[in-house]
């Protein structure tokens, strides 16, 4: 697996890492050297965001997979340019995969016959973790008489930061926890809520099961 990353900085990549034995991580500027290191016939492009149909005159592949994964709206840049390259996207496509029923609704009938659903999950190794786990968190410790609401997941522009502010109003003897990487473009209004707000906890982000010892302590996550 050879996994394009534009954010260069935090994934700590200046052209290609290697993570393990058959994954690696590469500079987007890169991808068009891609072609050079492996075979078409042997080379599947798996595309996240619309956006990534600009790569596909970059590189030589056998097959396009095209993830459908969340509403448009939600996604950079604009609604118009989004519009377009999703629709260009699907037709390149040999399959699109999609995460929920409302989005397989809005694909043409057209595509219908080459999308699948695969619905977000967890592994079952998480699952089976969950019940083995009884520790609490040094950080939550001392909050362990209060209610906790809880959010792991990164923290950037599509999160309400309106509601979370309205949250902490409305429930001042509850704690509320944040585990995540916080983006750029919203420090300003992080730090805002935390200024504000005594109950509210941020925490920077871990990994996958790690997480576990809290989501047991969330009362509502």
């Amino acid at each position: 697996v050879i996994y394009g990353t534009k954010n260069h900085n935090s994934d700590q990549v200046e052209i290609a890492k290697k993570i393990s034995s058959n994954f690696y991580v590469i500079n987007d500027k890169y991808f068009k050297f891609l072609s050079y290191l492996v075979q078409p016939r042997n080379s599947i492009f798996f595309c996240m965001w619309p956006n990534n149909i600009k790569y596909l005159n970059l590189l030589d592949y056998n097959l396009v997979i095209y993830d459908y994964m969340d509403e448009l709206k939600i996604l950079e840049p604009s609604m118009k340019s989004l519009t377009d390259e999703h629709q260009r996207m699907m037709k390149a496509a040999d399959v699109i995969c999609i995460s929920a029923m409302k989005l397989k609704n809005k694909i043409p009938n057209s595509y219908k016959n080459k999308s699948i659903m695969i619905p977000n999950a967890v592994s079952e190794e998480f699952i089976n973790k969950l019940s083995k786990t009884s520790t609490t968190p040094h950080e939550i410790e001392m909050y362990k008489y209060k209610k906790i609401i809880g959010y792991y997941g990164a923290l950037s522009e599509w999160v309400d930061f309106k509601l979370l502010q309205s949250i902490a109003e409305s429930w001042k003897d509850n704690l509320i926890v944040l585990i995540g990487p916080i983006s750029k473009n919203v420090e300003g209004k992080v730090a805002r809520l935390k200024k504000l707000n005594n109950n509210m906890l941020f925490l920077s982000a871990k990994d996958q099961f790690d997480l576990i010892p809290y989501l047991k302590k969330f009362d509502i996550c």
